[in-house]
């Protein structure tokens, strides 16, 4: 899988595809083979008054059967084999539904899985929206549900699984913070608010999409950061030369420039970097060529002045579909 098909996940440039999605993926099938060969019951001796010695009691680890996995579409890869390499791994069955977003990356998976010997039916992929993942966490012989995604969705993964009193596991997002103390340096601090804001086209659920500095460093800190921006190369992300790509549909890009659209209404001071400026609802005009014409684009985009109260503070931009974000929103 050293070169994903270029559609199984349009917003995820092929430099990081390589050392992030596949490397990960990779590392998680190795650990897993490794946990499984030492995987062992417990016995446990028992004693007590007038006991001859022969009680006892013992853990036998048995597999639940049928698992479902829901995964996101961010890092397609990773997220699928986190839910199906343990699974497997522990001698159960999983049917997984990828993002509708990105269905290509499992079904790769799905055929590597078939040429390396896993017999067919053990991994399934099934394709669709929302309500094939309802189906499945409502469905009385999956016995686990592993789901990736929005605060919002996992809410309903968990009262369908509980119908049946399924086990639940939910990996949601959040909204971050990182704190830049008078003492911390400077130019570190930066690298990591780029690092925890850009990095992935801003789709990450883990990203620092707060970032909070004391008032002695705002100017130097936003100088700083404005001019690093500046510097990033938005193009193909075929190309080993971007540092951010296009953003995972047209809607998602939509949704992530009217957060920030809403948050300059509310309030708040969005600042652009300077060769960034035409930016905003794609790649400038001047430079729209062939495939790239009429990509879902973003600038990278810092919000500087947001209160507590404001959507663009509490929200998470892109909760699966408008959970990670391509903005900074940072308070001084």
């Amino acid at each position: 899988m050293a070169s994903p098909p270029p559609s199984s996940n349009a917003d995820f440039y092929c430099k990081e595809t390589m050392v992030v999605d596949i490397k990960s993926a990779s590392d998680c099938l190795r650990y897993m083979a490794g946990v499984s060969r030492g995987l062992t019951g417990q016995h446990v001796h028992l004693s007590g008054p007038g006991d001859a010695g022969g009680s006892f009691c013992y853990v036998r680890r048995e597999p639940l059967g049928v698992t479902a996995g829901i995964g996101a579409w961010n890092y397609p890869l990773q997220g699928c084999v986190w839910k199906a390499a343990p699974a497997l791994a522990m001698g159960n069955g999983m049917v997984f539904k990828p993002s509708e977003e990105t269905p290509l990356t499992a079904l790769a998976f799905a055929e590597v899985l078939i040429e390396a010997g896993v017999p067919p039916g053990v991994f399934n992929v099934v394709l669709g929206e929302g309500d094939v993942g309802a189906a499945l966490c409502s469905h009385r012989d999956v016995h686990k549900v592993s789901f990736t995604g929005s605060a919002a969705t996992g809410r309903k993964v968990a009262e369908a699984a509980g119908l049946n009193l399924k086990k639940v596991t939910l990996e949601m997002g959040g909204k971050s913070p990182l704190i830049v103390f008078e003492d911390a340096d400077l130019e570190n601090a930066v690298s990591a608010a780029m690092i925890g804001n850009w990095y992935s086209c801003g789709e990450v659920c883990s990203n620092g999409t707060r970032v909070f500095v004391h008032k002695k460093m705002k100017e130097q800190f936003l100088e700083s950061l404005l001019a690093r921006t500046s510097m990033l190369r938005i193009g193909d992300p075929l190309d080993m030369e971007t540092h951010i790509g296009p953003l995972v549909s047209a809607a998602h890009r939509d949704k992530v420039t009217g957060f920030v659209e809403r948050a300059a209404s509310d309030g708040a001071e969005v600042v652009s970097c300077d060769n960034h400026a035409e930016y905003l609802r794609g790649i400038k005009s001047s430079e729209r060529k062939g495939h790239l014409a009429g990509g879902f684009f973003v600038s990278p985009t810092i919000i500087t002045g947001a209160s507590d109260d404001m959507e663009i503070a509490k929200e998470e931009v892109d909760k699966m579909g408008q959970q990670q974000q391509q903005q900074l929103s940072w308070r001084g």
